[in-house]
């Protein structure tokens, strides 16, 4: 036998006090009058018990109880299944339509197939998830569980069931996603790290451990001219790997949200020629001129270190694809309210491809400088992150043969 259901407690116990009125009202006209009393006042208590457990129940799950009426069309929503979309109870119409105006469009196909396929093939039970419209205008994810009554011909006469509020297993599933994602990029840094160590690293200092080994056995062969060109290369071998162990640190730093950003208002010519003072010496071997177009004083709001790192990592990059005898022009446009940044050099140039797959970590897009110089495109990647940590933007424009204009943004102030 089918439990009974609260309205059906409910219903029972009004019957079950109606007749105890009417015995109370009536003469005695039977000896067993007190007998019939005491067997409708046990019942009535039996029901009372139930309908007090049913309640306890109730309040201790998140479970909102319906019952619905397939004959008289008659539905029964419990306190609990109101508060789940935020009304109180028979706030609207409790009417079968009811759930068709809360349910969220896109899940009535399937809950409609579901409900109607469990009629058809003459199921006991159903379950299906869908949304209702919360009164506060948000969809409220729900697991219904529907149970069907059947009379003695098959046909349904009643269907019985619980919602219970999956918000906060959805909020778990999406945690718990956003987690796997998360693992999923720390398995790519990682990877991307261990790439760059075992490959890029390694050249810069095979270049010093060799120069330093011919430096040491031909120390009495070899004029100063020669020791000039060995140290030079030595040299900026050293700032290479210098340079790329930076980058590494400082992309660590931002993979994990350690990296401080500290902006000030700075002198722009005072940090360009800082740079510069430094990309010289690179320069210098493949006699590549370095040219800063001198426009007016101006001052911008930016972190030094993080600025620093942008013009190195893009001077750098000019310079690796720039043949011997190049040119490298800086030169900035004051707007009004930001400065624009070019460091535009006569190089190699690139295809729209690889223009495209510029500043992304995980692209394939490692090239050879004009002497098989190597690198492993973490610099633009990092370019790109702290310039957008400033509020501003990063492209390029290039053509294959025709050299390569890095753009990028600043602001002149602070933004309030």
């Amino acid at each position: 036998m089918d439990k009974p259901t609260y309205q059906e407690l409910e219903n029972k116990i009004a019957i079950l006090e109606k007749q105890n009125e009417i015995l109370q009202s009536q003469p005695s006209a039977h000896n067993d009058r007190k007998t019939q009393e005491t067997e409708l006042k046990n019942s009535l208590k039996k029901a009372k018990e139930s309908e007090e457990r049913l309640n306890l129940v109730i309040k201790g799950s998140n479970d909102a109880h319906w019952d619905w009426d397939l004959i008289t069309d008659e539905l029964y929503y419990s306190p609990q299944w109101w508060k789940q979309i935020g009304y109180k109870p028979n706030e609207i119409e409790p009417n079968s339509s009811l759930w068709e105006k809360l349910m969220h469009p896109d899940d009535k196909p399937l809950v409609d197939e579901i409900f109607r396929g469990a009629l058809k093939k003459r199921q006991d039970s159903y379950k299906v998830e869908f949304r209702l419209l919360h009164k506060q205008g948000k969809y409220v994810p729900v697991l219904s569980r529907g149970f069907i009554t059947f009379d003695k011909t098959k046909k349904p006469i009643r269907v019985s069931g619980t919602n219970m509020d999956l918000s906060e297993q959805k909020k778990a599933e999406q945690a718990l996603k956003e987690s796997e994602q998360m693992l999923q990029i720390a398995n790519a840094t990682k990877d991307k790290f261990f790439s760059i160590i075992a490959h890029d690293l390694r050249s810069p200092l095979i270049t010093i451990e060799s120069f330093s080994e011919l430096l040491i056995e031909d120390v009495k062969e070899k004029d100063g001219t020669e020791y000039e060109k060995f140290l030079t290369l030595l040299h900026s071998s050293a700032k290479s790997a210098v340079y790329l162990l930076d980058n590494l640190l400082n992309w660590a730093k931002s993979q994990t949200e350690q990296i401080i950003f500290n902006p000030e208002y700075l002198n722009w010519s005072a940090v360009i020629q800082k740079v510069l003072e430094g990309s010289k010496a690179i320069a210098k071997l493949k006699s590549i001129s370095i040219n800063f177009i001198q426009s007016d004083e101006m001052e911008i709001y930016a972190d030094k270190d993080m600025l620093m790192t942008i013009l190195r990592n893009l001077i750098s990059n000019s310079i690796k694809f720039t043949h011997s005898e190049g040119r490298i022009d800086i030169f900035t446009v004051r707007h009004q309210e930001f400065i624009e940044i070019t460091i535009s050099d006569n190089g190699v140039g690139m295809n729209e491809g690889t223009r495209n797959e510029l500043f992304k970590l995980g692209a394939n897009t490692r090239t050879y400088g004009t002497e098989n110089e190597r690198g492993s495109g973490l610099g633009l990647v990092l370019c790109k992150e702290f310039v957008e940590k400033h509020g501003g933007q990063i492209w390029v424009e290039s053509e294959k043969g025709k050299g390569s204009d890095f753009k990028f943004t600043l602001p002149l102030n602070k933004s309030e």
